[in-house]
């Protein structure tokens, strides 16, 4: 089928669709057995032409693709390079699976080179774009990746949890991991089932097999909102500094929710908002829905800028780092 259409595309003279042949003509070979370091050269040549064409999407997919054969290869340099780069292409040209896609990457391959915050920095944003998006398949892959850090870090009952809920959501979606990904996880679930005795493992385990996919997702995002949260040790109860309680940003989760189950809500729509302002909770759901600051400000009637400002206060006052992150935020807590 490649074949053809590239025939058809010289036939016409279309330099995209030849070059759109090239590249998946290539990849196919690849995938069947082929040689990775040819794959790569092609690649590299359509590359080169959408590039002289303008194409910025194709442009994306096709470091995606150079980004998969680096890591084929196992190069993680070269890997780490090409899904970077992806990345900040696909957020210029607005493809948000593309970027969901190179942000799930650079998770994987920031675990393998053994930078865990970093890893987890990009599960997180991706974890969060892709459920917003409702990419089904990238949220089963991140959610089975930070699991793995759970792992890692030694937080073996949280870890337990998204291992069993992994296999669950994967029947429910209708998705096979890849025999790569599905190795890791037998190797998680593994790690964890000599980790923990039989009892707390079953708990934990079935526990996560009840969960929805928003539950798994909110427990995948708390595990990775802050790095520090994800150090060896944090399956204790509180967090101790010198022997005394340090108080964390989650500890008073049980008491607001008992307090808005009572009836209470002074003070407590303050908590839960994190100190946000009534115009940047008008601003939070827009950005659940990837509005752009330019169309936030026409929803809103409201200059760029302001937008803009508006946009840096949510992220400072949630203490996140991308729109995504935010994003999530919003849908955790029905803003959206």
């Amino acid at each position: 089928l490649q074949s053809t259409s590239l025939a058809l595309a010289r036939e016409i003279d279309d330099a995209w669709g030849m070059a759109a042949a090239q590249g998946d003509r290539a990849m196919v070979k690849f995938m069947i057995g082929g040689d990775a370091a040819q794959a790569r050269k092609t690649t590299r040549a359509v590359l080169k032409q959408f590039r002289s064409l303008g194409d910025r999407y194709s442009e994306g997919l096709a470091l995606i693709a150079l980004g998969n054969l680096a890591q084929s290869q196992g190069n993680l340099v070269r890997t780490s390079r090409q899904f970077l780069e992806a990345l900040a292409v696909t957020r210029q040209n607005g493809d948000r699976r593309g970027q969901a896609l190179s942000l799930f990457n650079l998770g994987q391959v920031a675990r393998l080179g053994g930078d865990l915050d970093q890893s987890a920095a990009h599960f997180h944003e991706g974890l969060a774009l892709a459920h917003c998006l409702g990419l089904q398949e990238e949220v089963l892959y991140s959610l089975a990746g930070i699991a793995g850090i759970a792992v890692v870090r030694g937080q073996f009952k949280r870890a337990a949890r998204l291992l069993g809920a992994i296999p669950a959501l994967a029947g429910w979606m209708g998705i096979s991991l890849q025999p790569m990904e599905q190795a890791r996880l037998d190797n998680d679930i593994a790690t964890t089932r000599t980790a923990l005795s039989q009892g707390p493992f079953t708990r934990a385990w079935e526990s996560g097999r009840a969960f929805a996919l928003e539950d798994a997702v909110a427990e995948a995002l708390d595990l990775t909102q802050v790095p520090d949260r994800l150090g060896i040790g944090h399956d204790l109860p509180d967090h101790r500094k010198d022997g005394q309680h340090v108080a964390s940003p989650y500890d008073n989760r049980d008491v607001v929710g008992d307090q808005l189950q009572n009836g209470d809500r002074s003070v407590v729509q303050f908590k839960i908002d994190h100190g946000l302002s009534q115009r940047e909770l008008e601003v939070l759901p827009l950005l659940a829905t990837g509005c752009s600051d330019r169309v936030i400000a026409e929803k809103l009637f409201i200059s760029r800028q302001t937008a803009t400002t508006h946009v840096k206060h949510i992220r400072a006052k949630l203490a996140v780092h991308s729109r995504a992150a935010a994003a999530a935020y919003a849908i955790r807590r029905g803003i959206s």
